[in-house]
């Protein structure tokens, strides 16, 4: 695993260390969770964001945020998003299925 080193200020130093011990575990082990958490709702939003502008169809939005277009179907209906689906997705869709 590679390692990458960042400055951080003493504020989220402490707060690092107080979830470190609630959680019961390393610092490197909780920021590893926090950055993943991170990573996954930035995905998320920028999945909604590009399929919100059109630049997304739901198949690429799910893929984007590696998820199954159900979860993100589930993400829409969370967000209140109004799901377009049109005929380009259907065909998407029926040659994903083959």
């Amino acid at each position: 695993m590679p390692i990458i080193t960042a400055r951080l200020p003493e504020k989220l130093k402490k707060q690092l260390e107080k979830i470190s011990a609630m959680e019961q575990s390393d610092r490197s082990t909780v920021m590893r969770k926090l950055l993943d958490n991170a990573v996954k709702e930035w995905r998320q939003k920028k999945a909604l964001e590009l399929y919100k502008q059109g630049k997304f169809s739901t198949g690429q939005a799910a893929r984007f945020m590696r998820a199954s277009v159900w979860e993100f179907y589930d993400l829409l209906k969370k967000h209140k998003i109004e799901v377009s689906y049109d005929a380009e997705e259907l065909k998407e869709d029926l040659k994903a299925i083959r």
